[in-house]
């Protein structure tokens, strides 16, 4: 059984974290992607996939009335993520 080397898990997330599209995509605040993934969800087709990103979007409009800037866009993008992949799972 292989031991999990937990302090060279560290720079792999660093260095995911900056070649995340939301890095790359970095100079966007979330007041400029908030429309953009809201047109996403408006054209959605699927009733439960359009209800679960609705909810989503409601809790990713909580954050930024918060002020949590940073964690509203790495929500936005996540629901992004997901509405292009179509992937919808609650797990």
């Amino acid at each position: 059984m292989r031991k999990f080397n937990t302090p060279g898990v560290f720079p792999l997330l660093a260095v995911m974290a900056f070649a995340s599209p939301a890095a790359a995509n970095s100079e966007k605040t979330c007041t400029e992607r908030m429309p953009e993934v809201r047109a996403m969800v408006d054209e959605m087709t699927d009733a439960t996939d359009k209800a679960f990103a609705e909810k989503q979007f409601k809790k990713i409009q909580q954050l930024f009335a918060s002020g949590r800037e940073r964690n509203c866009i790495l929500y936005l993008e996540a629901l992004r993520a997901n509405i292009e992949s179509g992937d919808f799972s609650e797990s």
